[in-house]
């Protein structure tokens, strides 16, 4: 069990409402399960229960152990996996072999940021000691001509060296095609990490795949100059930019929303991925039609009426400057608790990594 949702907040079936850090989303046509039935928008391994407990789905599947159920979610896990790798070809009743391409999910991304954004504004008070929010972003690029298997296969074992030395936790990538057609990555790294001692470990990964033949355009003597992980600074100043602090992290929140939002390129693998601390965070709330009356009152004038989106399905308002602050304290201490709990290291799990 990992904690428990606050008592004033609606735990009711009937949720039509959606509130996140960006704005509200509501159900059109109720009835028939189309509210959304659990108190909070969580990610795939969280699970949260209509009275508001929040637990992992490893808990959750222990307490709804059925074995017939169980049986059937097998049946049709494999079912949707054996279609996921079939496409239908348009005008024709066959079945192609071929896997689709995946794309961004920028949705996921961008509430994801905006997620430990707002953890971390809102951490010191929580915890209430002083504590040093810390946000880096890292670019790491290679060679022109490396191929894309190469350059995930180099990116997983930099990942995974720096986390078995204990220099890396959380983290969020997005792969971005060059003009030159390599695969380059940004990384955002929420914790300090020494440049010098990330380009030193994907150096060393290089060399070994030159060793190994796995590469064979890059001379040896050039990878051992290998200097391709690269920070963010400030222009003016050339000192490392922290964008967790208050003056930087809106620049940083529009560059990654401008970036996915605008990237709709098809990739051969999957285009983004996160550390499991950033993907269990609880991204929105599910609320009844009374509390969203009780938070906007009759003029609804916290949303901007001019920029918003319709459907058959959904209504979507954008907040018109920052989210009640309300909100935003509600879901830094759910996932500050949550994070606490389920993944150890107390209050310096984010903010005090060497």
């Amino acid at each position: 069990m990992i904690v428990k949702g606050l008592a004033n907040w609606p735990v009711s079936h009937e949720k039509p409402f959606q509130m996140t850090l960006t704005g509200i989303k509501k159900v059109k046509e109720q009835g028939a399960g189309r509210c959304f039935k659990s108190q909070y928008w969580t990610s795939p391994g969280i699970c949260a229960r209509a009275d508001g407990w929040l637990l992992t789905r490893r808990d959750s599947e222990q307490l709804d152990r059925d074995p017939r159920k169980e049986a059937e979610r097998e049946k049709k896990e494999a079912q949707q996996k054996k279609r996921a790798n079939y496409t239908v070809i348009p005008g024709q009743n066959k079945i192609s072999s071929r896997k689709p391409g995946f794309k961004f999910n920028k949705k996921e991304i961008r509430h994801r940021v905006l997620a430990v954004f707002n953890l971390m504004l809102h951490a010191p008070q929580i915890h209430k000691k002083k504590i040093t929010p810390c946000m880096y972003f890292f670019t790491v690029s290679f060679k022109a001509g490396t191929g894309d298997k190469q350059c995930y296969e180099l990116l997983n074992i930099w990942l995974t060296s720096l986390r078995q030395q204990g220099k890396l936790k959380s983290y969020l990538w997005v792969a971005e095609r060059q003009k030159n057609k390599t695969i380059h990555f940004h990384v955002l790294i929420p914790h300090r990490l020494r440049v010098q001692t990330a380009n030193a470990i994907m150096r060393r990964s290089i060399l070994g795949y030159i060793k190994k033949g796995k590469i064979t355009h890059w001379p040896i003597s050039e990878a051992r100059r290998y200097n391709g992980v690269d920070i963010a600074k400030n222009r003016k100043t050339k000192r490392v930019t922290n964008f967790a602090l208050k003056k930087s992290e809106r620049a940083l929140q529009r560059y990654i929303t401008k970036y996915v939002s605008k990237n709709n390129d098809v990739h051969s693998m999957q285009p983004w991925r996160c550390s499991r601390d950033w993907s269990s965070l609880i991204k929105g709330i599910n609320v009844t039609r009374d509390f969203i009356a009780g938070v906007l009152g009759n003029s609804g004038r916290l949303l901007d009426q001019k920029n918003n989106f319709e459907n058959e399905y959904i209504q979507f308002w954008r907040w018109l400057s920052d989210p009640p602050a309300m909100l935003q304290r509600h879901l830094a201490e759910i996932n500050y608790s949550m994070l606490r709990n389920h993944f150890g290291n107390g209050e310096q799990y984010f903010f005090n990594l060497n």
